[in-house]
């Protein structure tokens, strides 16, 4: 897994690395990648590495600072998987 987020400064610079990452994987005999997303509203931008994301078909999505229905929504759409990422029993219960 990597985070969305290092990709800024650069508007496609998370559609490179997905692209990279998946041709260097076999799907039939290696696990699956993940995209680290920060669904926090002050992230600017989440919609935008959400397009790439859905694009791409990111197989797991790991969302911290927030759980948001939409996010998981697009994921679900093309049968990804997403998990939270949780600092207590008090967030992983909500």
């Amino acid at each position: 897994s990597f985070p969305a987020l290092n990709a800024r400064g650069s508007d496609d610079a998370l559609d490179k690395w997905i692209t990279d990452v998946k041709s260097r994987l076999d799907p039939e005999h290696d696990a699956p990648f993940a995209v680290n997303q920060i669904v926090h509203r002050s992230n600017a931008r989440l919609m935008h590495d959400m397009e790439v994301i859905v694009k791409h078909e990111v197989p797991i999505v790991i969302t911290s600072l927030g759980a948001r229905p939409e996010i998981n929504e697009a994921v679900h759409s093309y049968g990804g998987l997403v998990f939270h990422d949780v600092i207590n029993n008090k967030f992983a219960r909500k």
